[in-house]
């Protein structure tokens, strides 16, 4: 992958930060070695390295453990009136 200036103001843009040309220099920097580090991990031959971890991923069994009432959960809540949770509004 190739890297210039413009990929870093990219993903700036996308970040929704605003950088300036030194910080947009390091930037590039940082992001050229990082891919030079990623690049040299794909050269490295795994055939022979075994697995880490035996066999596939073992999930316990979803079992339902017994129901909490609302008044408990609303007890516990920072505010909240009779029935609801109450939230700062955040939208006007």
């Amino acid at each position: 992958m190739t890297l210039d200036p413009k990929v870093v103001t990219d993903i700036a843009s996308l970040v929704r930060i605003t950088i300036d040309d030194e910080a947009r220099a390091e930037a590039l920097s940082d992001f050229q070695k990082i891919m030079r580090f990623i690049d040299a991990l794909n050269q490295v031959d795994t055939r022979d390295v075994r697995r880490a971890h035996r066999g596939a991923l073992r999930l316990r069994e979803d079992r339902i453990a017994g129901e909490v009432g609302a008044k408990v959960l609303l007890d516990n809540a920072p505010a909240h009136d009779e029935e609801f949770f109450l939230v700062p509004k955040v939208i006007e």
